[in-house]
């Protein structure tokens, strides 16, 4: 198991996801943002 970051189109994302069964899947979708730092 493994953790992927990205931010591909849905089409790019398709031609390889069968590669990424069974991982922890993050897109720009899902609210990625930059850090705030650690004393936010």
């Amino acid at each position: 198991m493994g953790l992927l970051i990205h931010d591909l189109s849905p089409g790019e994302w398709k031609k390889i996801s069968s590669d990424y069964n069974g991982w922890d899947i993050v897109t720009c979708g899902d609210g990625i943002h930059p850090c705030f730092g650690c004393s936010s």
